[in-house]
């Protein structure tokens, strides 16, 4: 009796309660791959540029292991002779969200957007210490037939995603970056935004660019409490929407 590896892969992440799918055109079903976190944040995603990215964005003979911006994580890879199908186990967690990735996503998403993600991320499986890493391995090297190589991913380009607190439809993708320097960003980052919120007229930063880090002294100067507010808010929109709200 032939096997399929595919439903081995659908037992074994079903047992852990970690959805699985095929990302393949027309892509449909493809908005609930996060249980809806992304459709809830962004009624007017484009689902079709998203799963010809996902698909673009996966190399062949290759099994990727990725942390979304979210910090959900997924594995995925092409389906050996099924032409534009890649396969997507996920989301699961690996522990609570990190302090710096939460302060960031209030200060972008405002607090009822931080409470949204907090509220799809407490139903997502925690995945600690486990065999499912290496049964996964083993599977998808019977597969392919052969020692399939793993990426491992942080932040990978089609799970990037910035929506605007108001319209929420400008999704932004970005190349993956090394962790040790996404954290740097996320600190860097709280670290201007916190000065900008005190009124300081000049501050530290860090430009990171290429895998180099550059000092900086960044310059703010004559502004008011309603401009500094502008500035935390990201833009116009937000700046409004925040208005509109309060």
């Amino acid at each position: 009796m032939r096997v399929d590896p595919l439903q081995i892969l659908t037992k074994l992440a079903a047992v852990q309660n970690i959805p699985t799918r095929r990302v393949t055109p027309p892509f449909e079903g493809l908005e609930e791959f996060d249980y809806g976190l992304r459709r809830s944040l962004d009624p007017q995603f484009d689902w079709q540029e998203f799963g010809q990215l996902l698909l673009d964005s996966t190399p062949e003979n290759t099994l990727l292991l990725v942390e979304g911006t979210f910090e959900l994580h997924f594995a995925l890879f092409r389906i050996p002779d099924e032409k534009n199908t890649v396969f997507l186990i996920g989301p699961w967690t690996v522990g609570p969200r990190t302090p710096s990735a939460r302060k960031w996503v209030r200060r972008y998403l405002g607090e009822a957007g931080e409470a949204a993600v907090q509220e799809y991320y407490n139903g997502v499986k925690i995945l600690e210490a486990s065999d499912f890493y290496g049964a996964l391995r083993v599977v998808v090297d019977t597969m392919f037939g052969c020692t399939v190589p793993v990426q491992e991913l942080k932040e990978f380009l089609p799970f990037q995603f910035h929506p605007d607190t108001r319209y929420f439809h400008e999704p932004e993708f970005q190349k993956e970056i090394p962790v040790t320097m996404l954290e740097q960003r996320y600190e860097s980052e709280n670290r201007i935004l916190d000065a900008v919120a005190r009124g300081d007229e000049e501050f530290p930063a860090v430009l990171l660019h290429d895998g180099r880090k550059t000092d900086l002294l960044l310059y703010l100067k004559n502004t008011n409490a309603e401009e500094r507010e502008l500035l935390l808010r990201g833009c116009l929109i937000n700046y409004y929407a925040a208005k509109a709200v309060n």
